[in-house]
């Protein structure tokens, strides 16, 4: 009887260190979690008002361009995917508004967040896209940099590199009113970025 409880108790213990052992590996990966979130709280993406830091974006073959090379002109940003129906919507607006702006002045990129390149490459010939796309499949740029959380999302910049806007979803980027609030950037007009609406 004695030896019966003994086992009993004994496999009680096992249970209740068992039991313990989990609560206390339970609560380091907690910690662990907290303490992550906590350093990704802190990094900091860009928000309107800000200066656009130098940032290198890649183009499909490979080669490399600086924003500052686009320094002195009003630049629109605008970070799309393929399979976004939306950016599909909107693209051929912005090829219009590339050929309509001078592009001594402005200039009108696109950045893909496709995993797969060739997808991407498919998708600007199929639009005749002739403005300048780069890729952004790790999303370091988009994501970690400018904080995109969906697609389509541009930021225009101003020629003193500037922040000026943030616009999400699909536009029509060849209308009167999108032209007359790119112009106002470009001739320093702050308050043309504080109201504006689509004349078409």
């Amino acid at each position: 009887m004695t030896s019966s409880i003994q086992r009993s108790n004994n496999w009680n213990c096992k249970i209740a260190l068992a039991y313990l052992s989990t609560s206390l590996l339970v609560l380091v990966v907690c910690i662990a979690t907290l303490y992550g979130c906590q350093k990704d709280a802190t990094i900091k993406t860009l928000s309107v008002g800000e200066q656009l830091p130098n940032i290198t974006f890649s183009s499909f073959d490979g080669k490399q361009t600086l924003s500052e090379s686009f320094e002195g002109k009003t630049v629109i940003i605008n970070f799309w995917a393929s399979w976004c129906a939306p950016c599909r919507k909107e693209m051929p607006s912005l090829e219009n508004l590339h050929m309509t702006l001078d592009q001594n002045k402005y200039a009108v990129i696109g950045v893909s967040v496709d995993e797969d390149n060739n997808l991407a490459e498919e998708f600007l010939l199929q639009y005749k896209i002739s403005f300048p796309n780069y890729h952004d499949k790790s999303m370091d740029i988009s994501k970690t940099t400018f904080g995109v959380k969906a697609f389509p999302e541009t930021f225009i910049i101003s020629p003193q590199g500037k922040i000026t806007n943030r616009i999400v979803g699909e536009q029509i980027w060849d209308s009167k009113g999108m032209i007359k609030l790119l112009r106002g950037i470009s001739k320093g007009d702050a308050s043309s970025t504080k109201s504006w609406s689509y004349d078409q």
